[in-house]
């Protein structure tokens, strides 16, 4: 066997590398060159990061590009192969202010000018393959997604920040704050409000512009303020099913 077979025997039964020079042979050379000055300059961003905000974790994969921002002293998780990217003037921002303040963020998560603020002990988790556009989240309690939820740009407060009562500048007085629940594979609509307390059901779709102060049930479509239940939605047919991280395309 001559040195040409044997490189080609080797190359065939490494996988990385095989995936590689197949992926090269159906990109043009100013193609390749362009995704290989990408993928440095994703590398060097992440580390950016890493060394920039020494409580944020990030997982495999992931990438982010645009204004991002980390403030605060709490602690703050991404999952494998999640996606920030922001446009214009938007920016996804995180603040957890308090060293008890955490943000959790599942594998498999697209953010574009998210900002997620989190003060005193408050939580919030973020399932798998959920996908946040324009997004405002504030949390002094718990606020979760559960996985395949598709949030706009909507605004969800666990807590009033304030007291309804006449004497609400008095230091003693608190605002009240319930944990927020938006269930798997529920769609947020645009400009929508979700306040504390509330539960949106699996697979429930809130209207653009409607404000929730009620928790909804499955598999229906909320509108309006007040929030009004106008349809229901077909159970026979099953969510989506994503496909595993090793089966799924990357992102060139």
């Amino acid at each position: 066997m001559d040195n040409s077979s044997s490189i080609s025997v080797f190359v065939s039964r490494q996988g990385i590398f095989h995936k590689f020079f197949q992926k090269a042979k159906e990109k043009s050379l100013p193609q390749l060159i362009y995704l290989a000055t990408l993928k440095v300059f994703d590398y060097l961003t992440l580390l950016r990061y890493r060394i920039q905000y020494p409580n944020l974790k990030l997982g495999s994969g992931v990438t982010i590009r645009g204004k991002f921002s980390v403030k605060g002293k709490g602690k703050v998780e991404i999952g494998n192969n999640c996606y920030f990217i922001s446009f214009d003037k938007n920016s996804n921002t995180i603040y957890v202010e308090d060293f008890s303040a955490c943000l959790t963020i599942g594998d498999n998560c697209f953010f574009n000018g998210t900002s997620f603020l989190i003060e005193g002990e408050g939580q919030v988790e973020v399932g798998e393959h959920c996908y946040f556009n324009g997004t405002t989240v504030k949390a002094i309690d718990f606020i979760e997604f559960k996985r395949h939820c598709l949030v706009s740009d909507a605004l969800l407060v666990d807590t009033d920040f304030h007291s309804i009562q006449i004497n609400r500048r008095d230091p003693k007085v608190h605002a009240k704050t319930k944990p927020i629940c938006i269930d798997e594979n529920a769609w947020i609509g645009s400009q929508s409000m979700i306040l504390k307390g509330v539960t949106i059901g699996k697979n429930s779709v809130i209207g653009a512009r409607a404000v929730v102060r009620q928790s909804v049930p499955d598999n229906v479509v909320v509108i309006g303020n007040p929030q009004q239940i106008v349809k229901e939605l077909d159970t026979t047919v099953l969510p989506y099913e994503f496909p595993k991280v090793a089966e799924a395309v990357p992102i060139d």
